[in-house]
């Protein structure tokens, strides 16, 4: 075999070589089909206390089971209008799976992002939450916005084809 064609074989063979040795480590399905992931639940509640502070908490679970895992957890808070006025507050675990954070916050339109960071996974999910009477009523019309086709003008609404 002249010495073109042996380097060209020899090439191949050691990249397919290579190539059969790299391996994806994807995780595999569950039994119902999905890949594993966290399931994720931010509750925002009022503290019993009159400086207006509010309670952020987050359960969190892989598989079912309370998550332990988190390397952090961090509230990221600001006035829906103002995302630069952004608060960071710590979370901290209080029981299995459940990472909480208090913040003194003024009346007012806010959203909340909880950032969980781990070996594994890395999720945000976020809300809007409304303190006053005010911020409570912005908040129902933006609900009723993101709604979309639920919205009825007064014609009737929808879309029409002729």
């Amino acid at each position: 075999m002249p010495s073109k064609i042996k380097t060209a074989v020899f090439g191949l063979l050691l990249m397919m070589l290579l190539l059969c040795g790299c391996t994806s480590h994807d995780p595999s399905p569950s039994a119902d089909g999905l890949l594993p992931h966290l399931s994720v639940d931010l509750q925002i509640t009022t503290s019993a206390d009159s400086d207006n502070n509010k309670t952020f908490s987050v359960a969190i679970e892989d598989n079912e089971q309370p998550f332990q895992d988190a390397d952090r957890v961090q509230f990221e808070i600001f006035p829906e209008n103002d995302p630069e006025a952004v608060q960071m507050v710590e979370g901290h675990q209080t029981k299995p799976g459940l990472y909480e954070a208090s913040q003194k916050l003024d009346k007012g339109l806010y959203v909340v992002t909880c950032r969980v960071h781990s070996k594994d996974y890395q999720v945000m999910p976020s809300r809007y939450f409304a303190i006053g009477n005010e911020a409570v009523e912005k908040l129902a019309l933006i609900e009723q916005s993101l709604k979309g086709d639920a919205v009825q003008t007064p014609d009737g609404g929808g879309h029409h084809h002729h």
